[in-house]
């Protein structure tokens, strides 16, 4: 499974060409972002739990610094709103 690879930058420019009110990616966040906050996106971000068995390495990327992020409950799910 995966393997890396993820870069959010192409996949919010491929979406912007369509000029979209939102653009939703769903992701575990291990990947590059735009160094500006694309316009009206939501994104959503899924934290892998600590018993992740897989890559027991993995540390996901940190959120970009221009997001607000919303923890939702104690499920290790956050939201960000851009």
């Amino acid at each position: 499974m995966g393997g890396g690879g993820t870069d959010l930058r192409a996949g919010f420019a491929a979406a912007l060409r369509h000029r979209p009110d939102v653009i939703v990616a769903l992701t575990d966040g291990q990947t590059p972002w735009p160094r500006r906050p694309p316009s009206r996106t939501v994104i959503g971000l899924f934290d892998r739990p600590g018993t992740w068995s897989e890559d027991s390495e993995y540390v996901p990327e940190a959120p970009p610094a221009w997001a607000r992020l919303v923890q939702i409950g104690d499920r290790r799910v956050r939201i960000m709103i851009v």
